[in-house]
């Protein structure tokens, strides 16, 4: 059976699935970017497709939705999105560094399932996916499964 994302609950009884790692936001896997924050940030060219902004440049980038704040984190991923000031702003792991410690490990968050989620683009880079041949299009709340206590 493939790796599949988990929803992290609050609720009495509920238990992390055996083996799963929590990639929420205080942790290594965490994304940095949140729906309704505001990122200084400096872009390469490539991120121009998933976000709109223009080539080589500084910009102030606000995530309004849940897949935007994913476009973010897999721009960041790609190394095509740097966050300002950056001695201060966490450093975007390396594909490997994923693929090393997530391959073959369900992963744990709080978004819901039916939503985008940074902890997809983890699952997809520790398959052995290529940041660069990632499709936030096609990756689908049904690729995740809800668990009960």
């Amino acid at each position: 059976m493939s790796p599949r994302r988990f929803q992290r609950r609050r609720k009495a009884g509920w238990r992390m699935p055996d083996g799963a790692v929590y990639v929420g936001r205080p942790t290594r896997w965490g994304s940095p970017f949140a729906v309704g924050g505001e990122y200084r940030v400096v872009s390469e060219p490539g991120a121009a497709a998933l976000l709109g902004v223009p080539g080589r440049s500084e910009a102030v980038l606000r995530p309004q939705t849940r897949r935007e704040a994913v476009s973010a984190y897999l721009a960041w991923v790609r190394w095509d999105l740097v966050l300002l000031p950056a001695e201060t702003a966490p450093v975007s792991p390396l594909t490997s560094m994923i693929v090393e410690a997530l391959a073959g490990r369900d992963l744990a968050c709080w978004c819901p399932l039916d939503e985008p989620c940074h902890a997809d683009v983890l699952l997809a880079l520790a398959a052995g996916i290529s940041p660069r041949d990632i499709d936030l299009s096609r990756i689908t709340p049904a690729e995740c499964e809800a668990v009960t206590p």
